[in-house]
């Protein structure tokens, strides 16, 4: 399958006390702290990395055929939301209509009012609506909510359903109890990782109506993280979060002007010009001393960066930690000469004192997530020409008065064939539990969900708020975002040995280029901990 979507992931066996720690996340205690990376989009929880014990095999066997019966159970005496249950869409009473008159290929079907019901993560603070993906209402006036709400109305109307979003919900309890509350979750992956390993949600490939190679689902997604072919969660044009935790580059016009008078950047773009090397030369006529002899926070520089530049290049530059072959087996990447080349290059310039702004040395100096707003401070007063930033912290500029411009980031050479862009771990993504009363009902609302957010919801948030209210500059930063959502990627082993972010970022806080040492030393824990974390996606 090519195509558009979001990820298989893996079973992983951890202890019963372990999973339940990892997995059992309620919702409602989730709450609108800043991110690693300054935006204010919601975490479910924090997760800690799971360390595979030989012995959980037969505690994960016994807690599977626990779950099998609590699940036929849950099927025998069903569940009511609503008034009404799914009236099986697939199956005898059925009703249904050819492909609708909006384009959409799912036929409609007449659930007599179900509530169908998400488990959900509550959107609360300054980003409220920015990222509430599910719930909204006809009072909603902002762009974003007024947009979700018709794109339910639309769903409302199709299906004769309710849309509910539960935020309280204990999603590893009630899917191990077979509860059959809820019929899909929109969550971030670290949030599902537990369900996942545990193999509490459906593989979405063996559902009928999904169309991941479709442009209402974000390309590059599935290609990069599933396995086999086994699909568990997918994220697209629905997924607010989704949109907002891509990484684009953004430039300062009237530094530009000042600094790089004549360069067209959007030209080097569409001309396969815009490397690296490209940057950290156009970079490299921005940084300017105040006067006082000391470069600090108040002077003038090409590059606003923190740590996780480090990543973002990582993956822009074509690098990989996992790669499928042919037959969908998995190789694994670890201290290869392009990587060392790579961040080698990247922690260099992110210590160039005289070129980069680097977060990292004021995190702690100012206001809360000091190491994010010191960077689109001296972004906005015209002292930075480039910033790295999620799409979403496009609204940390929306009263800078300076127009500003949106690029994809850089490929590493001309070599390279394609931008890439990297999908932080705050995106969304959809799933479908194993006790979904209805799964049939559950794979039609979550495809016509993306469908037609995809003119809506997808509209709203790039075409309106990024592209205008952002006051980026219109048609040229509209084809640049284009880009930047058209090769989206997410990779399974950074995902899955989430030490390699922290043991990165600290290499380049202290200005450490010794990752062949780095690597020598963790390849073969990884490589032990990343089979255990497959093992059950590659034996048939």
């Amino acid at each position: 399958m090519t195509g558009i979507t979001v990820a298989a992931f893996f079973h992983i066996y951890i202890s019963a006390s372990e999973r339940r720690n990892a997995a059992g996340i309620r919702c409602g205690s989730a709450s609108a702290a800043e991110s690693a990376d300054g935006d204010l989009l919601l975490r479910a929880g924090t997760i800690n990395e799971q360390q595979t014990k030989g012995s959980d095999t037969i505690t994960a066997k016994i807690t599977a055929a626990l779950i099998a019966a609590a699940i036929l159970l849950a099927a025998a005496v069903g569940c009511t939301r609503g008034g009404s249950t799914p009236s099986g869409s697939s199956g005898e009473g059925s009703t249904s209509a050819p492909e609708t008159s909006d384009g959409s290929a799912v036929p409609a079907h007449d659930y007599g009012g179900y509530g169908f019901s998400f488990a959900d993560t509550e959107a609360t603070g300054a980003k409220s609506h920015f990222f509430a993906e599910i719930s909204a209402d006809a009072s909603d006036t902002d762009t974003i909510p007024a947009s979700v709400y018709k794109r339910n109305e639309r769903l409302v109307s199709k299906y004769n359903i309710k849309l509910r979003s539960n935020f309280e919900i204990n999603l590893y309890n009630s899917l191990t109890a077979g509860e059959d509350i809820v019929d899909a979750v929109i969550y971030d992956p670290y949030a599902l990782k537990g369900v996942m390993q545990d193999g509490l949600l459906v593989d979405l490939n063996t559902l009928d109506y999904f169309s991941f190679d479709s442009d209402w689902w974000m390309k590059g997604i599935a290609e990069s993280v599933s396995i086999k072919d086994k699909l568990y969660m997918m994220t697209g044009s629905a997924n607010i979060r989704t949109l907002g935790s891509t990484q684009a580059l953004f430039f300062n016009k009237t530094v530009a002007e000042d600094r790089i008078p004549g360069t067209d950047i959007y030209k080097l773009v569409d001309d396969g010009e815009w490397t690296l090397d490209k940057m950290l030369e156009l970079a490299a006529s921005a940084g300017a001393d105040n006067g006082d002899g000391v470069w600090d926070e108040k002077d003038s520089y090409g590059l606003a960066f923190n740590n996780f530049a480090l990543i973002s290049f990582f993956f822009s530059s074509g690098c990989r930690f996992i790669t499928k072959d042919d037959s969908g087996g998995l190789t694994y990447d670890f201290g290869s000469d392009r990587q060392i080349e790579v961040l080698t290059k990247t922690v260099n310039f992110l210590n160039d004192q005289t070129m980069t702004l680097y977060g990292e040395r004021y995190a702690d100096k100012y206001q809360e997530n000091g190491r994010v707003y010191v960077l689109t401070d001296a972004f906005k007063e015209n002292r930075a020409l480039f910033i790295n930033n999620l799409v979403s912290n496009g609204i940390l500029l929306r009263n800078m008065e300076t127009e500003y411009g949106v690029v994809p980031q850089p490929k590493y050479d001309t070599a390279q064939k394609d931008y890439v862009t990297f999908l932080h771990g705050n995106a969304s993504y959809f799933a479908v539990p194993l006790t979904a009363p209805d799964k049939d009902c559950s794979a039609r609302i979550i495809e016509d969900m993306a469908y037609y957010s995809r003119d809506t919801v997808r509209n709203a948030y790039i075409e309106i708020v990024v592209k205008q209210k952002y006051a980026v500059d219109g048609a040229d930063s509209a084809r640049m975002l284009d880009i930047v959502y058209g090769n989206v990627i997410f990779d399974m082993g950074y995902f899955a040995i989430g030490s390699i972010d922290g043991t990165l970022r600290k290499m380049a806080d202290n200005n450490d280029t010794g990752f062949s040492s780095m690597f020598a030393t963790n390849i073969n824990q990884w490589e032990r901990l990343l089979n255990n974390y497959f093992r059950p996606y590659l034996e048939d």
